[in-house]
Parts: structure tokens; C-alpha cells; sequence
């Protein structure tokens, strides 16, 4: 059963400069309980700038994001949001295992949580490398295992398929359907209309820092 769809993230004339160029101009968006939304552009349409505002890693220039299921302070805030940035952001001297320990360690989770998720993403082959021996793709695998691990209620991903071969790509469609049922909402960046068709519930297409398309 899904869970309720009450708004996670409320965004209002969202709009965000860096000096002079304008990369967001008066974004509109909420993020509801049990949706997966793709933002759809070409590079440089403000995708990528709109995540990290999402994500809180980001001060919009004017404008307000609010987060009505997680709270007003920023850290409890971010304690309920999953992020799959375009960088894996990997401890790389760490194995794989290591790096997902210490997530869960820092969440107060039961090591155990690591371990699923080592093998929800076929990984179990690859927990006792470092981080820094990997290829793209599969730090791409171990980011999203760690984005997960914690249940975020709130789950960012910018370009998650990068790196990852079509076996990769339908489990982590599968995935995030599943965080979508439970009541996660999920607002991902992508290029690849083909795989993402099937995943979003909504599509909102960027243009120059503007909204200039939302369906579903």
C-alpha cells in the first residue's frame, strides 16, 4: 500500500544566481509522498542547481523551499534526505563495506541495513575493495546503496544512471519504485528519457532556469 501523499518539499519562486548568470528563474515544484519526479532538460536548463536547492545543499538567491514532513531545522532536515550527487562522494580509501558502515553507523542503523544493501545492488562480489579502485558505474551502485540504506523520506539523484549497464539501471528502477511505495519521494535529474519513462510519475522539463513543462 502506498503511503500518504502529502507534500515532503513545498518550493516557491525558487530563483538562483551566480552574479550575473541566472541558473533558476521562479521554480514552482512540490515534492509529494510516494512520487518520482524527473527533471528533464538539456545541460545547463538549471537541472542540476534545482537538486541542490531540493537537497538543501543550496541557498536559492530568492524564493522559499520548505520541507512540511521534515521539519525547519536544517540538520534534522537533512537526516531524512537521500543524495546521489553527480560525484560519488566516496570516502575512497575505504572499502565498499566500510563506506556503507559508516553511514549506517552515523544514522544509529544496525550494520546489518549495509549488508542488504550490498546485495539489493550486487555488490557483495566488490565490499572488501577500496573505493578508489572502482569504476564509474560501480561507484555509482555503492552511492545509491548508500543513499538508501538510511530510508530517507526525501531521495535526490542527479543523473543516476551514469556508468551503469542496463542490468544496474532496471534494479535501481525497481528501487525506487519501491522507496516511492513506501512513501519516499524522489525527484531525480536525467538524460535518458527511455529508462526514466517508466519510472516517473511526473516529468518537469527545464528551459533556461524555468519551468516550461510538467506533466503527469
Amino acid at each position: 500500500m502506498t503511503a500518504s501523499n502529502g507534500p515532503i518539499a513545498v518550493l516557491s519562486r525558487v530563483s538562483k544566481r551566480y552574479g550575473t548568470l541566472r541558473a533558476l528563474a521562479d521554480v514552482d515544484l512540490q515534492l509529494s509522498a510516494g512520487s518520482v519526479v524527473a527533471l528533464l532538460g538539456d545541460n545547463g536548463s538549471g537541472k542540476s542547481t534545482l537538486l541542490r536547492v531540493i537537497s538543501t545543499r543550496m541557498t536559492p538567491t530568492s524564493g522559499s523551499a520548505i520541507f512540511p514532513a521534515l521539519g525547519v531545522d536544517i540538520r534534522t532536515i537533512r537526516r531524512s534526505v537521500g543524495v546521489v550527487a553527480h560525484e560519488s562522494l566516496l570516502t575512497l580509501d575505504l572499502t565498499v563495506e566500510e563506506n556503507l558502515h559508516c553511514t549506517a553507523q552515523l544514522y544509529g542503523l544496525d550494520a546489518g541495513r549495509a549488508h542488504r544493501w550490498l546485495a539489493r545492488l550486487g555488490l557483495e562480489s566488490l565490499a572488501s575493495r577500496p573505493a578508489r579502485t572502482l569504476s564509474r558505474g560501480q561507484r555509482q551502485r555503492v552511492s545509491i546503496a548508500r543513499a538508501l540504506l538510511t530510508s530517507p523520506k526525501l531521495l535526490v539523484l542527479d543523473e543516476p544512471t551514469t556508468g551503469l549497464d542496463s542490468g544496474a539501471a532496471a534494479v535501481l528502477a525497481t528501487v525506487l519504485a519501491e522507496a516511492a511505495e513506501v512513501g519516499t519521494a524522489v525527484v531525480l535529474a536525467t538524460h535518458d528519457r527511455e529508462w526514466v519513462r517508466p519510472v516517473a510519475t511526473r516529468t518537469v522539463t527545464l528551459v533556461r532556469g524555468r519551468v516550461a513543462e510538467s506533466r503527469g
